[in-house]
């Protein structure tokens, strides 16, 4: 196919040789479009509508509310309303997201659960379960 250079010996370059450390940093990646990443991240959450709770499931939720002390960690499954295309063409009105952290404040006047700096309202919520000072509950290990 190339036998005028089949036969060659390999080039030898009269540069010093790269540092492994810069030669990777050709290959990282890049965003050419600002915000395109978190987009896309967007668009692969499963969208979901607003959980209607029954009167148990609510019961549940809010005796776990009551029992709940400033400072404890948690762990909150929550419906978060973002509206958008759901991929079937239609809109969807949210994601199902878990956040977890400590109480910070149990607002109840404003029906509002505050983890971290993230406030979650109570009709929100689809699930409490109270972790272990360590943040790490049996079940998720």
């Amino acid at each position: 196919m190339y036998p005028d250079i089949i036969a060659l010996p390999r080039p030898v370059s009269h540069r010093p040789p790269m540092p492994r450390a810069d030669r990777a940093k050709i290959f990282s990646p890049f965003s050419a479009v600002k915000g395109y990443d978190d987009a896309v991240e967007n668009n692969a959450r499963e969208r979901i509508s607003k959980p209607d709770h029954s009167p148990e499931v609510q019961e549940r939720i809010n005796q776990r509310l009551t029992a709940l002390q400033r400072g404890e960690q948690v762990e909150v499954s929550c419906f978060l309303a973002n509206p958008g295309p759901d991929g079937s063409g239609g809109m969807a009105d949210g994601v199902c997201r878990r956040i977890r952290g400590r109480v910070t404040k149990l607002d109840v006047p404003f029906q509002t659960l505050r983890v971290g700096d993230m406030g979650i309202p109570f009709a929100d919520i689809l699930s409490i379960t109270k972790l272990p000072a360590d943040g790490f509950s049996e079940a998720s290990l």
